[in-house]
């Protein structure tokens, strides 16, 4: 471990030290190591993590459940896993039971899950878990992770970008729905009135005929009848 480690992990050495357990809304690093045991390698490693982020104009921000690395506008969050093997236990062992029959013992690895969120995906992290394999050295491995975080800017304003022409190509379609959705609308309408105007003028007509056949001029009804014929061919009015 460096004489001067970065601030977060004196806080979290600090917190093992005092035995204290974290309240669940305090700030905490995330290390979350499968078989229990933190392995000596993790804090020098996210220490010097931490610090290389920073000198290339990186903040590192811990939360209640997050470990946030903000970069200009962009925040990426890590989690720093530490992997363990499934061993049996035999009767010899001193852990073993009849109802504690296998241990998990740590590979000695560290995996570092980086994640990030999408404006229009505010429940997916896009995680990525960068996992330590046989032949990686723990310099190695801090420079996939170094490299993997800032190739994101890039990967990030192309997704936002192909995310805007998306959404513009979608918003032209539902403007073109909405335009052709109204000049439907504004055809069934004239439509309608078309045939609600020839249905009057066709009633009309049956009258005017009638009027011309069965009623004669000296007849009382006749003027109802033909004002009625009228009133028929104007009822829109």
């Amino acid at each position: 471990m460096s004489t001067n480690p970065h601030k977060e992990i004196v806080k979290y050495r600090q917190k093992k030290k005092d035995g204290f357990s974290y309240y669940h809304r305090e700030e905490k690093l995330q290390i979350n190591p499968s078989s229990g045991v933190i392995i000596p390698d993790a804090l020098p490693f996210i220490d010097s993590l931490f610090k290389a982020l920073e000198k290339a104009g990186a903040k590192i921000n811990i939360t209640h459940d997050e470990t946030q690395v903000m970069y200009k506008s962009y925040i990426f969050y890590l989690k720093f896993k530490l992997p363990s093997k499934k061993v049996k236990l035999s009767p010899d062992d001193k852990e073993y039971s009849t109802f504690n029959t296998i241990k998990y013992v740590s590979t000695g690895k560290i995996n570092v899950e980086v994640g990030y969120h999408l404006e229009w995906l505010k429940w997916s992290k896009n995680e990525k878990l960068i996992q330590q394999t046989k032949t990686d050295s723990f310099d190695s491995l801090l420079k996939k992770v170094f490299l993997y975080i800032f190739s994101l800017p890039q990967k990030l304003d192309e997704k936002v970008k192909a995310h805007e022409i998306e959404e513009e190509k979608k918003r032209q379609e539902e403007e073109q729905k909405a335009i052709i959705k109204e000049r439907n609308n504004q055809e069934y309408r004239r439509t309608e009135e078309l045939l609600r105007k020839s249905i009057h003028h066709f009633y009309s007509q049956l009258v005017e005929n009638y009027i011309v056949s069965e009623v004669d001029e000296t007849m009382d009804e006749y003027d109802w009848v033909k004002n009625k014929a009228n009133w028929i061919r104007d009822s829109d009015k």
